[in-house]
């Protein structure tokens, strides 16, 4: 069955409704907002969406066009979440902001620490 039938049709609102009593929280990923028309069906059918910037990828007027776009379509947008961050600017950014402060040398901690996702 297409995306697209599932959302418009009842299975979609099944679906959600059965989670919904099982989970406190749902999150659903979904293909570009630009890209797709299903995905703007898709947060039309939710509390709300995050918009997923891919640092040095995304560009500034489409993540504005998604913004514009979700907002015309009365979808609440909850805030953005940014991947792609390089660790070798954490050291900068802790110090600069929070100088020596005891969340500055806790941060330092962290990124000296072994992480805890496999890296292949």
């Amino acid at each position: 069955m297409a995306a697209r039938q599932c959302l418009v049709g009842d299975r979609w609102g099944l679906i959600r409704d059965q989670l919904q009593t099982e989970f406190d929280f749902l999150i659903v990923d979904s293909a570009p907002l630009l890209l797709m028309a299903d995905t703007l069906l898709l947060a039309k059918a939710t509390d709300g969406a995050v918009i997923s910037v891919l640092l040095g990828t995304s560009r500034l007027g489409a993540i504005g066009l998604t913004h514009e776009r979700l907002e015309t379509m009365g979808v609440r947008v909850l805030g953005a979440v940014v991947n792609g961050a390089v660790a070798e600017y954490a050291n900068e950014y802790n110090s600069d902001y929070y100088g020596r402060s005891k969340f500055g040398s806790r941060l330092a901690a962290l990124d000296s620490a072994p992480s805890p996702i496999a890296r292949t």
